[in-house]
């Protein structure tokens, strides 16, 4: 089933990016990369949908799919729960997005785990390749898919992201990976068994300085820690751009 998604609110603060229809044009570029965006999972820690959770002014599922989007990949085809998109299907930024055909969207039947999620994600994208995000990572930003869109544009091979040393998602699977790649998921285990040794091969994109990159959000702590870290950044980067009490003399 597809839609339109109209996009996330020109918001100052929290919000991760504009969505414009000339955004949208990213969508005929010759990458053709698709993001695939990880939304439908039960929450049980957290209590409550993470997809619909607000973060500042967007939800967590709009903030995902503004930095896909923003990053430069084609279309967003996003892997929700049936009562997610009811929720979502009418608010501006979705029908603004499915106008500008930058958004699909798959429901799982049943209870899906994250390994079903990745598989219909790529059985059902039309891309080259899937760019494969999940929504409760809110400080993977569009700086950060565009530099898998770089590096894939550049070697045409699998990309992960690294912190530490540690693989970490996203990742970015190209067609013909994707047969090798879907054997090694199995039930909730996330996507790491991708990177266990002979899996795949694939290139490594390294945010080790990024200190708020691998953060995810399963828990309320989690949660108010992260809105926390990120008020804290915008008011740093706030306090930056003023000019100091010398230059506002002179």
């Amino acid at each position: 089933m597809n839609a339109v998604v109209n996009g996330p609110k020109g918001t100052v603060g929290l919000t991760e990016t504009v969505f414009t229809p000339q955004q949208a044009q990213v969508g005929f570029g010759p990458l053709g990369v698709w993001g695939g965006l990880l939304a439908a999972g039960l929450s049980t820690r957290m209590g409550r949908s993470k997809a619909l959770i607000p973060f500042g002014d967007e939800t967590l599922l709009e903030r995902a799919f503004a930095a896909l989007i923003g990053g430069g990949v084609n279309h967003v085809l996003v892997c929700l729960r049936a009562a997610d998109l009811e929720a979502v299907k009418h608010s501006d930024w979705w029908v603004r997005a499915v106008d500008q055909k930058v958004l699909s969207w798959v429901c799982p039947r049943g209870e899906p785990q994250l390994s079903s999620s990745v598989r219909l994600l790529c059985e059902t994208q039309k891309g080259k390749a899937l760019l494969l995000h999940q929504v409760d990572r809110p400080f993977v930003t569009k700086r950060h898919v565009a530099k898998f869109l770089e590096d894939f544009g550049s070697h045409g091979s699998t990309v992960v992201a690294q912190f530490q040393g540690t693989q970490v998602p996203p990742i970015l699977l190209p067609n013909d990976q994707m047969e090798r790649a879907l054997p090694a998921l199995a039930g909730d285990r996330g996507m790491a068994p991708l990177f266990a040794s002979g899996v795949l091969a694939f290139r490594e994109l390294d945010f080790t300085t990024d200190i708020l990159f691998p953060l995810d959000v399963d828990t309320p702590a989690d949660l108010e820690r992260a809105l926390s870290l990120a008020f804290d950044l915008v008011r740093q980067v706030n306090e930056d751009c003023q000019p100091n009490s010398r230059n506002k003399k002179e």
